[in-house]
């Protein structure tokens, strides 16, 4: 009698070792699926928000260089056209640089 119960407890044993090791396993490609998931769902969300980002910065730039072309044929200093012709070439540049985003 002895004997048959250690061979029960043996099985025992090697099923419940059997059902551990499925189990980690189970837990380590849940992990890594959740952290392929976690890039998807990051990439997805980031990319709207740089878009909503570049579209206001086009719109700001935008508003800019209307302000500043319709402040330059009441100006009479050089200085002062310059200036407004610098800050429309800068806000020129910062619509380039916005625009591969888009």
């Amino acid at each position: 009698m002895k004997l048959k119960e250690r061979m029960i407890a043996r099985q025992l044993s090697i099923y419940i070792g059997g059902v551990v090791v499925i189990v980690l396993i189970l837990i380590a490609t849940s992990i890594f699926s959740v952290e392929a998931l976690w890039k998807d769902t990051s990439g997805i969300f980031n990319n709207p928000l740089a878009v909503r980002r570049a579209i206001g910065e086009i719109r700001a730039d935008v508003l800019l260089i209307h302000r500043d072309m319709r402040q330059l044929p009441y100006e009479d200093n050089q200085e002062v056209i310059e200036h407004l012709i610098n800050n429309i070439g800068m806000y020129e540049a910062n619509i380039s640089q916005q625009l591969p985003i888009l």
